[in-house]
């Protein structure tokens, strides 16, 4: 488990921060067509036939077909992302203005349908694909839909998929015309008016074709404008003739309507969205449908085609609708051709306002007036024109003339509303629009927001731009991604001003987004990379969560923190092995616990005269950190630590430096780079280890003395102990080493004689008697130094310390007085501030009285005076401190014992001190 400490010094990521603006607008994707709830088998062959005709192909539809696509689903996000690889763009606008075949975009929305959930919508596109798989040529999806400054997020957003074929079948043609200007001829009975029509030739022609917009409030969009040509060969239906019959020399008369020359132009409805309240879903738009207009006649061969030729009537000429035969009693016939002309101009449209309040998709219709179609027959029939050519009867000319009027005034309605009702308004239908009416259709209503950061150079290392921070002078851009996409493209790029550290998006969609900071512009690239020789700040990765709420609150954060050169971390820690933690092996895990306050340093290697590079001191659990300025000291650094007092280091981790650790010096040194992020450098301590305490004695020959002492472990390791004896005289001195098991200064018969090392814990205390016999033959006033010698080998390491003590024993007479003292402290180590507690114990071992007895000790190295006095002292006996610093000073404590001290008479006094 590794140790992951926060505090003010070590913020790892902030991602709060100030200086972030966000304009939130409302969003529509909007469109006019027609919208159909089924198509019959009729309309499906017009449909089809219309397409084949403007994409040069051979298409045809099902009912079933034709009636997915016209209910069908196509989730715009995907058509969009689809539509980038198979472009092989690298954003969504470029996408949209690169050249794609027809079969390409069929299959990209496929597989939209998919994501929208509509298989039978994807299954009607994917054999569209294939249909039209030959067809040479190309488009620009942006002719189709336009999004205006949009910046992604139209997941969830559906398209119509039959609006998507008809449209990208308009755009193609427009494109590419001369290969899709070829009529095409559909039989009455494929049409269901087979007892009308025997076959119908229809060429179209797109004026402009239709515009799906997402766009703000003040966009347009507009459905299509279309010409078309149709030629049909009607199931002849006979004129009444018979009043005819009773003119002169007339046998009989025979008349017929056989065929239609018709043309339609229909302009495009319009729309514009005047209002989006996109916290309410609510949309206000107004649409002005199309102007229908009708042709009955024939116009100069290529005009129809031309689109920058207007349709004027007054370029109509007449077409061949009939015929007529006059058989005259002499038996001779003559034949003629009833011709036709006339035109009605639709009745002008007017500006409807429509209002949408969702769910969405919605759809609502604007017309002219109920009955466009109706006003429009009734034009043409006002406005027809007839006449009989050649005039080749002479003086009947006028009579039959006038008889065909009035029956065609009679038989000709009926065959027109049949073909306006059964071919021309399906057919307009199919390709989104009709007579005297639109369909307008809301996708989805969005919140769009546009909103700027900065990147900025994190002088100070506090991961939070303010006064005193810098520019970067750095290329650098600002990626927009998806969260829905992470893996990329992005959908948009900023450029990081120079000049300001800004960066700004104009329009991103409501929504989760990952803000990545990189040093180039490609869209595909989403891996953040910071510039050579400088660190990310607020994420160490570059990249940054964001979120733009539909309620338009925006969390504040997307600023970016660079920091030119490098950052260098780690823990002070007590490597004593605690928990499951291996000792001294220099990792810091578990249990094992950071030290504050120790100081660090930071130098060149060597160190220079002039000093360390900085100076910090750990906190929070032992951490340190330092930031090191790109133009800050040599191309070799070294770490080093200073121990804090009763501690000394043993190993290190070097981290990710890949530098070397010495323990004599106790530093790390390493080649430095810019840029970089050394983590985990980390330095090992223990507390010391110590053995108390120095004694002296007198005792008589022939007799045993004991000296008691305790080892008090720092960590964990192996204790071994050696003795060492410097006597005076030579007579034979033995001294034996026992282990006080119960620490009670006593030898007692079960304590063993210590004999090998011995195995301690941290902060473990080891208890022992050293037993020492005076011989027989020790003269007076013999003087007899042993020395205790404990080596103390830290576990898992080769590292050893040696500590030493020395009992020093006297050889007095036997009615000689003999004084021994023994001083032991509470505890062996304590932190600076805390206090420690020194307790010396005097017993007169000896035959004698000891009179004037004085006791003299000092204030230890890194202490100062606390307090002294006298703890236990007989009764017959009076006991005073004599000398003692003032609180807070070091110096010598002495206590004066007033009074005869009889043979085995003890006392005890005591003085604290406080560490620095």
């Amino acid at each position: 488990m590794h140790h992951i400490i926060f505090y003010g010094l070590f913020i790892l990521m902030i991602t709060a921060s100030t200086g972030v603006q966000a304009n939130c607008r409302g969003d529509a994707c909007v469109s006019m067509g027609s919208n159909l709830a089924s198509v019959d088998s009729g309309q499906s062959a017009l449909f089809g036939g219309v397409l084949s005709g403007l994409t040069g192909s051979d298409i045809s539809f099902s009912s079933n077909e034709s009636s997915s696509l016209a209910q069908g689903d196509v989730d715009l996000e995907t058509l969009l992302q689809n539509i980038e690889t198979l472009s092989g763009a690298d954003s969504t606008a470029a996408a949209l203005n690169s050249e794609i075949t027809l079969s390409q975009f069929y299959a990209a929305a496929a597989d939209a349908a998919n994501a929208a959930g509509d298989s039978e919508a994807a299954a009607a596109l994917s054999n569209l694909s294939a249909e039209v798989a030959g067809v040479a040529g190309t488009f620009q999806a942006g002719d189709l839909i336009a999004l205006q400054e949009s910046e992604g997020g139209y997941d969830g957003v559906n398209l119509n998929a039959l609006e998507l074929v008809s449209g990208s079948a308009e755009v193609f043609s427009g494109n590419n015309p001369v290969t899709t200007s070829e009529p095409v001829t559909i039989s009455g009975s494929e049409l269901g008016m087979a007892g009308v029509v025997n076959s119908v030739t229809i060429a179209s022609q797109v004026v402009e074709p239709a515009k799906i917009v997402c766009g703000p409030e003040g966009s347009t969009f507009h459905s299509s404008s279309m010409r078309y040509s149709l030629s049909l060969d009607l199931v002849d239906t006979g004129l009444d003739m018979s009043s005819l019959l009773a003119l002169p020399g007339i046998a009989d008369v025979d008349a017929s309507i056989g065929q239609l020359n018709l043309y339609v132009e229909v302009s495009r409805a319009e729309g514009v969205i005047q209002s989006i309240d996109a916290l309410n879903q609510a949309v206000t738009i107004s649409a002005v449908p199309g102007v229908t207009d009708m042709y009955l006649g024939q116009f100069p061969e290529g005009a129809f085609f031309d689109t920058s030729v207007s349709l004027d009537p007054a370029l109509l000429d007449f077409s061949t609708i009939g015929s007529v035969t006059v058989t005259e009693l002499s038996g001779t016939a003559t034949t003629v051709s009833i011709q036709a002309k006339s035109s009605a101009q639709g009745e002008q449209s007017f500006a409807d306002t429509l209002v949408f309040n969702g769910p969405y998709p919605e759809t609502q219709r604007s017309s002219t007036s109920a009955d466009a179609g109706s006003q429009l027959l009734d034009s043409l029939m006002s406005n027809l024109v007839l006449q009989l050519s050649p005039e080749d009867l002479g003086l009947l000319n006028d009579q039959v003339l006038v008889a065909v009027q009035d029956a065609s005034s009679n038989t000709l309605p009926p065959i027109l509303s049949s073909v306006l009702t059964g071919i021309v308004d399906p057919m307009m239908e199919s390709m989104g629009t009709s007579i005297g009416e639109v369909d307008t259709t809301v996708h989805a209503v969005r919140q769009v927001c546009s909103f700027s950061g900065l990147v900025y150079h994190d002088l100070n290392h506090d991961y939070i731009n303010n006064t005193g921070d810098g520019l970067c002078n750095e290329a650098l851009y600002v990626k927009l991604v998806s969260s829905d996409t992470p893996a990329g493209p992005a959908l948009a790029v900023a450029t990081v001003e120079p000049a300001t550290g800004q960066y700004t998006f104009t329009t991103a969609s409501a929504g989760n987004y990952s803000l990545v900071l990189d040093t180039n512009s490609d869209p595909s690239d989403v891996a953040s990379s910071a510039p050579t020789g400088w660190l990310h700040m607020e994420s160490e990765d570059g990249v940054q969560p964001f979120l733009l709420q539909a309620n338009g609150a925006t969390e504040a954060g997307p600023n970016f923190g660079l920091y030119h050169g490098s950052t260098l971390s780690g823990f002070v820690f007590e490597d004593n092995g605690a928990g499951v933690a291996n000792a001294h092996d220099g990792v810091f895990l578990d249990d094992e616990a950071g030290l504050d306050g120790i100081v660090v340093k930071l130098t060149d290697f060597p160190a220079a005269a002039t000093g360390p590079l900085d100076e910090v001191i750990t906190q929070g659990g032992g951490a340190y950190r330092f930031w090191i300025p790109a133009g800050a000291g040599g191309s070799v650094l070294a770490v080093v630590q200073t121990n804090r007092e009763n501690y000394r280091s043993i190993g290190a981790n070097v981290g990710n430096t890949g530098g070397t650790y010495d323990l004599a010096q106790d530093h790390i040194s390493f080649n430095r780079e810019n840029g970089k992020r050394y983590e985990s450098v980390d330095f090992g301590d223990v507390k010391t280890s110590a053995l108390y305490s120095d004694n002296q004695r007198t005792s008589v020959a022939g007799s045993p003395i004991f000296y008691p002492h305790v080892f008090t472990a720092g960590s964990e390791g192996d204790i071994a102990f050696e003795i060492r004896s410097d006597s005076v005289s030579q007579e034979s001195w033995q001294s034996v080493l026992y282990r006080d098991g119960n620490c009670d200064a006593q030898l007692d018969a079960s304590e063993a004689i210590i004999t090998e090392p011995v195995n301690v814990q941290a902060d473990e205390k080891l208890c022992l008697i050293m037993k020492i016999f005076v011989p027989l033959t020790a003269p007076a006033d013999a003087r007899h130094v042993d020395t205790l010698q404990a080596t103390f080998t830290y576990s898992n390491t080769t590292v050893d310390t040696a500590h030493l003590v020395n009992n020093v024993t006297t050889v007095g007479a036997s009615d000689s007085p003999g004084l021994t003292l023994l001083k032991e402290v509470e505890q062996p180590t304590a932190l600076p501030g805390e206090t420690l507690v020194y307790t010396v114990r005097y017993e007169n071992q000896g035959a004698g009285n000891l009179d004037a007895l004085e006791i003299h000790d000092s204030t230890p190295a890194y202490t100062v005076f606390s307090s002294a006095e006298c703890v236990d002292t007989q009764v017959d006996l009076t006991c005073e401190v004599s000398e003692q610093p003032e609180v807070g000073d070091s110096g010598r404590v002495t206590w004066k014992v007033i009074g005869l001290v009889p043979p085995g008479t003890s006392g005890v006094v005591r003085f604290s001190v406080v560490v620095q």
